[in-house]
């Protein structure tokens, strides 16, 4: 679900100088409606203690001949590989809200005589991710809940990019008209 307000503009003259202002802001919710598919998550995130013996420690592998650990790994439901630990699984069950992102996104333009310059940006901020910690089935080496790293955080729940930065200008040659501009821009 989400909204968008429309574009807001401003035109604001001072003599010569031009400026135009222009700002979007929209918001958008997601929920997971389907619920966890076990054949998906990874067996250990299903049961934790599954390879866990006396003897052999906290391991499904043996190098004494004994697969009976690994046997019970086989055997076990879920999903053989997690390359992430099914952390999005994990953190969000059926029902929950998965994100709720606020986004503005504005950009300035101006105009002096032959001269033109473009500043954009955009920036979000989701509080159900800026804040959020993950889970962990396996309390065996950490807690059950720990806070989600701040490179992640700052990915998924707040940021903003410089989208542009010209400056331009518009000259006659030769009798021909040219335009050039030189700057940053984020595609």
């Amino acid at each position: 679900m989400g909204y968008g307000q429309p574009a807001s503009a401003q035109q604001f003259d001072f003599g010569d100088l031009s400026l135009n202002l222009k700002n979007v802001l929209s918001q958008s919710f997601a929920w997971r409606v389907e619920s966890q598919d076990p054949r998906l998550i990874y067996k250990q995130n299903l049961n934790p203690h599954i390879c866990q013996s006396s003897d052999a420690g906290n391991s499904c592998f043996s190098f004494n001949g004994d697969a009976s650990l690994n046997r019970a790994l086989v055997a076990a439901p879920g999903g053989y590989s997690a390359p992430n630990r099914d952390n999005g699984d994990l953190s969000y069950p059926q029902g929950s809200l998965v994100a709720a992102q606020t986004k503005l996104s504005s950009q300035i333009t101006g105009s002096w005589g032959d001269w033109g310059f473009k500043l954009g940006a955009l920036g979000f901020f989701d509080p159900r991710n800026a804040y959020k910690d993950e889970y962990h089935p396996d309390t065996t080496y950490q807690p059950a809940k720990t806070p989600l790293a701040q490179s992640a955080r700052n990915q998924t729940g707040k940021s903003w990019v410089l989208n542009d930065a010209l400056i331009s200008r518009s000259f006659n040659a030769l009798d021909r008209d040219f335009s050039f501009s030189a700057g940053w821009q984020h595609v």
